[in-house]
């Protein structure tokens, strides 16, 4: 009997670090996917490409990184406000700069949330220049094997 509640326990404890090492991997590859959403959304600013070239490389990420519930709502977006609204930013930007302090960390208090925080350097109303902590936060949805972005408060 005794041997018996060892063995138990022991595949109790096996199956538990197996589920919180698949916890942690998922969390390592969505921290990668949003960096690597939010290095190429900065890139694709960058450029300063003409507007129907930036629509189509903006198109073409959220097509990747966003669930199509998202991708809707991005689209109304752009046809009330056009360009003039930047969700993924708060209507900050980005630049290179505030692209090396970017941090993504997993929000402890919702599921598949996470928020994104970076230093920006900006002017207050009077023109003189200040660093602004911009934090996003998003909330991902698993579709298939992979987490996309599903909405952006």
């Amino acid at each position: 009997m005794k041997t018996f509640l060892i063995y138990c326990l022991a595949i109790f404890i096996l199956l538990s670090s197996n589920g919180c090492v698949h916890s942690q991997n998922d969390e390592k590859q969505i921290e990668t996917m949003l960096k690597d959403f939010y290095t190429a959304y900065h890139n694709a600013w960058a450029k300063k490409s003409t507007p129907n070239v930036l629509m189509n490389e903006l198109d073409s990420l959220y097509q990747v990184y966003c669930t199509n519930s998202l991708r809707s709502e991005l689209e109304k977006l752009f046809h009330k406000k056009g360009f003039d609204h930047d969700i993924f930013t708060n209507d900050y930007g980005t630049d290179d700069e505030s692209m090396k302090t970017m941090t993504i960390t997993k929000d402890l208090s919702k599921v598949d949330s996470y928020i994104v925080s970076y230093i920006v350097n900006t002017e207050d109303p009077s023109n003189r220049p200040i660093k602004k902590n911009v934090v996003v936060n998003l909330l991902l949805k698993k579709e298939k094997d992979t987490y996309k972005i599903n909405e952006v408060k």
